[in-house]
Formats: C-alpha cells, structure tokens, sequence
C-alpha cells in the first residue's frame, strides 16, 4: 500500500495552491512553518482517505488467514480481534463483529477531525 499512499501524497502535492506558499514567504515563514502551516493542512484530507483506505485494507488479510488455517503461522490484528470475541457457541457473529467494532472506531477516529472542522466551519457561516 505505500506506493498506493505515495502516489495519492504526490498528486496532493501538485494541487497546493503556489500563491499561498509565496505569500507565506513573503511574510517572512521559514521552511518549517510552510510545511506545518500550509501544506499539512492541505494534505489532511488525504492523508485520511489514505488511512481510511489502509485501514479496510488491514481488514481484508483476515480471509486467507481463515481460509487457510494458518493462524499459527500468520497474525494479524483482524485476526486477534477474532480470537478475543467469538466463543465457541457463535464463531460467526464473532467475527462479524469484531470486525464491525473494529472498523467503527477506526472511520470515527480518522473522521472526527474533519467532522469537528465541517461543524466548525457550519457555524461560523451560521452566525
């Protein structure tokens, strides 16, 4: 997936509006303070797209594991999550909902950021 992810920072990195950087120079902005101030901001967009990709990625190496029965031999975290939930009555709502659990928290932490931004930006344009 890093090819996947270096390809999704680079094409972000095309689109950065150059005015803004030259007026962050004028300004008197060092290299760091462009980089934490103008291009992070315009790269955490994608840098969620990218872990909200990498993260249903993670999920997907929980089949062959299964379907193999090589779990002596290859872990994973969708796998221990599986091993930590199911009993031995219901092995397959186990893994449902580990799974489930799992990528719930993962969209609500890498979404809060940008969803406490959007409400923000809401109400400032409510007032």
């Amino acid at each position: 997936m890093a090819p996947f992810a270096f390809v999704v920072f680079y094409a972000g990195l095309q689109t950065l509006p150059m005015d803004t950087l030259e007026s962050a120079m004028i300004d008197g902005a060092n290299r760091w303070e462009r980089i934490r101030y103008v291009v992070m901001p315009h790269l955490t967009p994608l840098a969620t797209f990218v872990g909200l990709v990498l993260l249903m990625d993670n999920f997907r190496v929980f089949e062959p594991i299964i379907g193999f029965s090589s779990e002596a031999n290859a872990t994973s975290l969708s796998w221990l999550i599986y091993n930590d939930l199911t009993g031995q009555v219901n092995q397959l709502f186990g893994s449902a909902a580990a799974t489930s659990i799992l990528t719930m928290i993962g969209v609500i932490i890498l979404l809060s950021p940008v969803l406490v931004r959007t409400w923000r930006d809401f109400k400032r344009k409510a007032r």
